[in-house]
């Protein structure tokens, strides 16, 4: 388990695993297993911050069907590959392919034996981080393309943002999982800034103007 691993809940039937998970996502249809249903397992741990919910997880193979979702979710791999459809697009990610960022859409999807992330994102947060990172003060705003599913990039330059990640998830076991904790040491602003690096990964260490701002 990415964190929680004492206070996480176990699974063993798919419905109530879609049911969990349907308290965090919105729109979610089923969790079905990937062969044999007696051989279903997952767990998950949450924490749910003021503007910011994560979900960590390990789930045995599954199908996944998430209808008109409403919210905007990061799906970060820490093991395991994974296939997404969105209308007529598929994505391959995972462990070496990248995260996956998921406007409000339905999608359907599917994994091997897999540990990840789910964070639920509010657009309006991540663009005013986007702003405090890298724009210019004037009336322009970075533009992070939030209306385009696609998968991202898991390591810039030489940093590899999994291992980022995993010292976030040190933090919140390092707290129990206590939101109000986790809300004081400014946690959100930490993974919001992370999720606005692997949207805009070609805006580190340059100078974010062109093709980077719209009006």
């Amino acid at each position: 388990m990415p964190f929680g691993e004492r206070r996480a809940e176990v699974f063993r039937q798919p419905s109530e695993y879609a049911d969990r998970m349907a308290r965090v996502l919105s729109g979610v249809n089923a969790y079905e297993p990937v062969g044999d249903r007696r051989n279903f397992f997952a767990k998950a741990a949450g924490v749910d911050l003021p503007d910011l919910r994560i979900v960590a997880s390990v789930t045995s193979p599954v199908f996944i069907d998430v209808g008109d979702s409403s919210d905007v979710t990061l799906l970060f791999p820490l093991a395991g590959n994974n296939r997404c459809s969105v209308g007529r697009s598929s994505f391959d990610y995972g462990v070496g392919q990248g995260a996956m960022f998921l406007p409000a859409t339905g999608r359907r999807g599917h994994g091997d034996w897999r540990s990840m992330l789910l964070l639920d994102l509010k657009p309006g947060i991540l663009e005013q981080t986007a702003q405090s990172m890298f724009g210019d003060g004037g009336n322009c705003r970075v533009d992070l393309r939030l209306l385009e599913p696609r998968t991202m990039p898991l390591r810039i330059g030489d940093s590899e943002l999994s291992i980022g990640m995993q010292q976030l998830c040190r933090l919140i076991d390092a707290y129990d999982g206590s939101a109000d904790l986790l809300h004081r040491v400014g946690l959100s602003d930490m993974v919001y800034r992370h999720v606005v690096m692997m949207l805009r990964p070609d805006l580190i260490g340059q100078d974010s103007t062109a093709g980077a701002r719209k009006p």
